[in-house]
């Protein structure tokens, strides 16, 4: 096919399909909820507490300005790794009597980045279990801290007291080398005297200025940080958007059911069109039909259908090609609603029609094609009918050649129809061959000699042979080829059932009717479920 006569695929062909499959489209909408629906049942939910440390730097003077660097005075990384130790979660444990395993599953430390802030995020089973966690976390971390900054004080001042022990005790044995009395002093002193003078001056300055660090080191603010805010309930819960888990849980579901409903179309694809059936069968559409759920073979699809049908039947000059072999695919696609909806409506129309099954489908002779008379199907009583004048041939009649719309060949017969005329008693209904159909009129047949010229256009010449039409009504051909061998004896008219016909199997059986040398006529397409 030509890429200017492919069909555009438009949203509403996108649209339809989901549509027409539904059922799978809302069964996995509802896995999607249910599966919602059945995790917040069965999980339990989860609390989670926050708490939130402010770290600080170890500065000797706390009231000092901060110079650069200030910000990396503080190893983050370290004290991430202080956070979550085993001595936080120990006492966390111990706290809320959980197995350390869980409590470091449940124990998360953020760290803010460009900041010296530690945020503890506990998730336990309950509210107050959270809570417990999260601030026991964080005030075991101040005082983890807060000990090894101790620990650092004391070493640093004990070092100092070390210091000053030695240095008093060099100063004190300086001293016991002095003379006792006042003897050497002065500018008579001996250069031993002056020595020992001199050692215990910087003795007394050492001593001096070893208290002053050592006061200083004393002095330092070991307080690792703040508790800038500590966990309370209320605290949220894994529960608290029920609701919106449940619909993004259906949300989920029918997107999938959508993606699956466009699989299964890959895999078993279905006719959604007229347009697409006349692509795949090659053979142009004799009529739409609306399948309705109670029968009612006076519709006008039904009548428009049996008009086209008859007018592509009495043209045929062999008996065998006036017999139409109806095939569809498979079962449930409306062919026998429409076959028998067809024998009414044509029965209506004043045709002889005779309904027969594959098996009694053979070959005709010529002009064996009419029924018994006690088989014909009852035509409608005098006063229901009405003349239907003949329908002239041009561009609008419906042939292979020429697919026009054959609603407009029913439109054109029903305009031109003139008064109605009540029948008389002593009128004799008959049926005679007009224009697309053999319908009922009332009073003797004219010769083709003396009838009078027709004002409602060209009537067909009166055929004096058998016109009988014969339909058949074949079994599925996806299961049953015996449709296909009556097709060889007559033509061939498909039954495709919009959204159920398989365009897989509608192909295989156009290609199954063109090698076997069977003549199709068209098809008819059927929408609605009937």
């Amino acid at each position: 096919m030509t890429a200017a006569g492919r069909r555009t695929v438009t949203l509403t062909d996108l649209a339809r399909i989901p549509i027409r499959r539904w059922p799978v489209v809302a069964l996995t909408a509802l896995i999607g909820l249910a599966a919602t629906a059945g995790y917040l049942w069965l999980v339990p939910a989860s609390y989670e507490a926050i708490a939130v440390v402010a770290v600080r730097p170890v500065v000797a003077d706390p009231f000092s300005y901060p110079g650069p660097g200030a910000d990396r005075a503080v190893n983050m990384n370290v004290e991430n790794g202080l956070a979550t130790g085993s001595q936080v979660t120990d006492a966390i444990a111990s706290a809320i009597g959980r197995p350390i395993g869980q409590v470091r599953d449940s124990l998360q430390v953020e760290l803010p980045v460009g900041t010296q802030v530690l945020r503890f995020l506990y998730t336990g089973r309950s509210a107050e279990e959270a809570v417990t966690g999260a601030n026991t976390a964080a005030q075991t971390y101040l005082e983890l801290r807060r000990s090894l900054y101790e620990k650092q004080q004391a070493t640093v001042v004990d070092a100092y007291d070390a210091a000053i022990k030695t240095t008093t005790d060099q100063r004190n044995a300086a001293r016991k080398s002095l003379p006792a009395s006042g003897a050497g002093s002065g500018s008579n002193a001996s250069p031993g005297v002056t020595a020992t003078v001199d050692q215990l001056r910087s003795l007394n300055d050492q001593l001096s200025q070893l208290a002053e660090e050592r006061a200083r080191a004393a002095a330092v603010d070991v307080t690792p940080g703040t508790l800038t805010r500590s966990a309370a309930p209320p605290v949220p819960s894994s529960h608290d958007s029920a609701l919106l888990y449940l619909v993004a849980g259906l949300l989920g579901g029918f997107l999938v059911g959508v993606v699956v409903a466009f699989g299964l179309e890959s895999l078993d694809r279905r006719v959604r069109s007229l347009a697409e059936a006349e692509e795949i069968i090659g053979r142009p559409a004799l009529a739409t039909v609306r399948l309705r759920k109670a029968a009612d073979d006076k519709t006008t699809d039904l009548r428009y259908a049996a008009l086209v049908l008859a007018e592509q039947l009495t043209a045929r000059p062999a008996p065998g090609e006036r017999r139409a072999v109806l095939l569809s695919t498979r079962a449930g696609e409306g062919q026998g609603q429409l076959v028998a909806g067809l024998r009414a409506a044509l029965a209506n129309e004043g045709l002889s029609v005779r309904m027969t099954g594959v098996d009694q489908a053979g070959p005709l002779a010529g002009g064996e094609d009419d029924e018994p008379e006690a088989d014909r199907p009852e035509a409608w009583p005098a006063e229901n009918r009405r003349p239907v004048p003949a329908v002239r041939p041009g561009p609008n009649r419906h042939t292979p050649e020429s697919p026009a719309t054959g609603r407009l060949l029913l439109e054109e017969a029903e305009a031109e129809a003139g008064p109605e005329a009540e029948p008389t008693e002593a009128a004799r209904p008959r049926a005679t061959a007009i224009g697309t159909a053999r319908v009922p009129v009332s009073g003797p047949l004219p010769t083709p000699a003396s009838a009078p010229a027709s004002t409602a256009g060209p009537t067909r010449p009166i055929r004096t042979g058998s016109t009988a039409v014969t339909l058949v009504d074949a079994p599925p051909a996806a299961t049953d080829e015996r449709g296909v061998r009556a097709a060889r004896h007559g033509v061939a008219v498909l039954v495709v059932a919009q959204d159920r016909t398989r365009a897989r199997d509608l192909r295989q059986l156009a290609q199954r009717l063109t090698l076997t040398g069977a003549r199709t006529l068209g098809f008819v397409f059927l929408t609605g479920n009937g």
